[in-house]
Formats: C-alpha cells, sequence, structure tokens
C-alpha cells in the first residue's frame, strides 16, 4: 500500500492530534486576544465573512473595528 504500510495505518487511526503552548507570548497576548475575538465574532459566524466585512469597510474608508 504505496508509502505507508499496514502498521502505519493502523496507528494513523489512532492518532489523535493535541499540542498545548505554554510560552509567555501565547498565555499574555494570544489567549486573551483570541478569547476576545470569540466573543466579538460567534462560532458559527463564517471566517471568510470576517475578512469580507474588514475589507468592505477599508474600501468605503470606515474604520474596521
Amino acid at each position: 500500500m504505496g508509502y505507508v504500510g499496514q502498521h502505519g495505518v493502523a496507528t494513523l487511526r489512532r492518532y489523535k492530534y493535541s499540542g498545548v503552548d505554554h510560552s509567555l507570548v501565547a498565555k499574555y497576548i494570544l489567549q486573551p486576544f483570541w478569547s476576545r475575538f470569540v466573543n466579538l465574532f460567534p462560532l458559527w459566524f463564517p471566517s471568510d465573512g470576517r475578512c469580507s466585512v474588514s475589507a468592505s469597510k477599508k474600501r468605503k474608508g470606515e474604520s474596521a473595528a
């Protein structure tokens, strides 16, 4: 089977990614930013919609915030 053998395929099926960032940048800058961002834009709001709203306001000369 291609590049991955049967043993590799079996282990890939059990693989689960989990990662934790313990850096100071993540703790004091990124996590607070994303927490506020999620509160500003609900999870059901499409990500491409966030970008297009910001871009259309910039074209019209309005502030993006």
